[in-house]
């Protein structure tokens, strides 16, 4: 089978084009360019889920200080209660007071 000729594309022009804004903007200004561009409830759902994992994550550290609390809590719970135990055992085992001396 023979195909008809392709016809031959049109020359490909390569122009340069100059930068219009600096290469490096700092990052909210991206950022709150590209929020503007975004439909109202998208850019909305955006930012209250960054919030959202914001406040989590502050929440997260400030459950894990409250862990390392308890468990030095503990810690020293068991500590005091072992002291007291040696305590009762020593008055409990003790014999008499020794007289005093003179």
């Amino acid at each position: 089978m023979l195909h008809p000729p392709r016809p031959e594309p049109p020359p490909v022009e390569i122009r340069s084009i100059r930068e219009s804004e600096p290469a490096h903007l700092p990052t909210p200004v991206l950022v709150m360019e590209a929020l503007g561009k975004m439909p109202t409830p998208t850019a909305i759902t955006i930012i209250l889920t960054a919030v959202g994992m914001t406040l989590g994550a502050v929440v997260a550290i400030v459950a894990l200080l409250g862990i390392v609390l308890a468990t030095l809590a503990a810690i020293v719970g068991t500590v005091a209660l072992g002291a007291l135990g040696v305590g009762v055992a020593a008055i409990m085992l003790g014999g008499p007071p020794a007289p005093p001396t003179r």
